[in-house]
């Protein structure tokens, strides 16, 4: 990695894509028990990104197995209740630290990072300024993602949350072939 390089450039993993063919970026939440999915990204015959969550006591060990293992990270985040814009600032600083090598912010249910525009604002700002990338789940009329695309920050919605309802295995394969 090149430390001239944002983070969403510098600790992502290369894909080609020689044909053309659709895009599709599949996700896996790092489970909180330890070990539940430090060896399941070697078993899908695709490439996926780890959503590692910041409060996690062991995040960045956990990050550095799997960046070790040749996956990509997201930091996975979420705002406590009450927090205001200005406490963005020092939250995004502590997820920054707990994942120092995630390629973007992932929100965690409660939709909070997209609870007003002025947090919306705020957070644009701060990964603008940091390289980071930011992925949302569907809130709304995604003011948040447009106001961090408008700032040049690489945003996106989730499209499907393939588990939410604790789908069994053949639920989800099902959900990937299509």
């Amino acid at each position: 990695p090149s430390e001239d390089l944002p983070p969403i450039e510098c600790y992502a993993e290369p894909f080609e894509n020689p044909e053309g063919q659709p895009i599709v970026s599949i996700v896996l939440l790092d489970s909180r028990e330890d070990g539940a999915t430090i060896d399941m990204p070697g078993r899908f015959p695709y490439p996926v990104s780890i959503a590692v969550p910041v409060d996690h006591p062991d995040a960045a060990a956990r990050m550095r197995r799997y960046r070790d293992a040749g996956f990509e990270v997201l930091a996975l985040a979420a705002l406590p209740e009450g927090a205001t814009p200005a406490d963005l600032e020092t939250l995004a600083a502590a997820w920054q630290q707990a994942v120092p090598e995630a390629v973007a912010i992932m929100e965690r249910p409660p939709h909070r990072l997209q609870s007003d525009r002025a947090m919306g604002e705020q957070l644009a700002s701060i990964l603008a300024e940091s390289g980071q990338g930011l992925l949302l789940f569907p809130d709304g009329l995604d003011t948040t993602r447009k106001l961090a695309a408008r700032k040049g920050v690489p945003a996106a919605t989730v499209f499907r949350d393939l588990d939410s309802e604790g789908q069994g295995g053949s639920v989800v394969r099902r959900f990937l072939d299509h």
